[in-house]
């Protein structure tokens, strides 16, 4: 008897809308979870089919060492981190996978697949899954990014030490 086939799951996170569509937030307000945020929807552009890989490939981070690539800290830093950090990857995270993840985490939207790529590409990694075992949650002192430009703007962590990170656009 062979297995059973997959089912596909939609969730949907109330964040969506149709292009007619009124808009219920005001000028300048941006809507959803920082730690989700494509970097051109900090930046102000209007979010659309590239962000929503962005976020599924911090989603499918998150599920797999248990917090999103750019998570600590204040809120500020966290939604910053999407344009002045890169991800790093996890020592669980195996090669043909954090491909993936790394190309739908793409600072440019222009360099990310769009999502039946993403998914392609996810399908073909599942050989190389099989049979590894579920990673554990990654300690809190194991970095998951790392600052890519040059500093501007100071943040105080938790610890007292200070994180730097570049200065976020004037509108």
């Amino acid at each position: 008897m062979s297995p059973p086939a997959p089912i596909a799951r939609v969730i949907d996170f109330g964040i969506a809308w149709a292009d007619d569509a009124i808009s219920l937030t005001s000028d300048g307000a941006v809507v959803g979870t920082p730690a989700y945020f494509a970097p051109e929807v900090v930046t102000g552009q209007r979010g659309g089919p590239a962000a929503d890989v962005y976020a599924a490939g911090t989603s499918l981070f998150e599920l797999l060492v248990g917090r999103p690539p750019f998570a600590g800290g204040p809120t500020a830093a966290v939604i910053w981190r999407h344009i002045d950090a890169e991800p790093l990857c996890p020592p669980a995270i195996p090669e043909p996978l954090w491909r993936v993840i790394a190309d739908c985490l793409a600072k440019d939207p222009a360099q990310r697949p769009d999502a039946a790529t993403a998914a392609r590409w996810l399908y073909n990694c599942l050989p190389a899954l099989r049979g590894l075992p579920a990673a554990a949650p990654l300690p809190p002192d194991v970095a998951t990014f790392a600052l890519s430009k040059p500093a501007a703007r100071r943040e105080r962590t938790g610890t007292g030490t200070v994180t730097s990170f570049h200065e976020p656009p004037r509108a």
